[in-house]
């Protein structure tokens, strides 16, 4: 009976030090963790007004071939350099880092987003960066 007794302490002890152990883990990776923001802006890609006609089949299908360059163009460094200059408190490096860009399968849409650790400066660095598209 005391032998049980042992075995049943020991088996306790040791789903409370593997308890222990996982929670202590946890705290240390996340303590360090930021929370991030993420904001994102479609965008319509369609022929400029002053080309002439409204896009017809032909030119979609030309303007969806080039969304996934409009998606490039918006993250390279001089869109970055245009956000740091419409926003001040954001540095070009730090906005480069934080936009993103991607295409919309079979569509004319482009999304723009950015991620930062603030909400309000994911979204004004998003529309800032989309906004040579509008």
């Amino acid at each position: 009976m005391m032998k049980s007794r042992s075995v049943y302490f020991l088996r306790a002890a040791f789903v409370i030090g593997v308890a222990l152990v996982v929670a202590i883990v946890t705290t240390m990776a996340t303590r360090d963790s930021k929370t991030s923001y993420d904001m994102s802006v479609r965008v319509l890609v369609d022929q400029p007004q002053s080309i002439g006609e409204p896009a017809g089949i032909t030119n979609v299908s030309k303007l969806q071939q080039l969304i996934p360059t409009y998606a490039q163009i918006v993250m390279i460094n001089t869109t970055a350099q245009k956000v740091s200059t419409m926003l001040p408190d954001v540095s070009a490096p730090e906005a480069l880092a934080a936009i993103s860009a991607g295409a919309m399968e079979k569509t004319q849409i482009l999304t723009v987003g950015a991620q930062t650790d603030d909400p309000d400066k994911a979204k004004t660095v998003a529309y800032a960066a989309a906004n040579p598209l509008i």
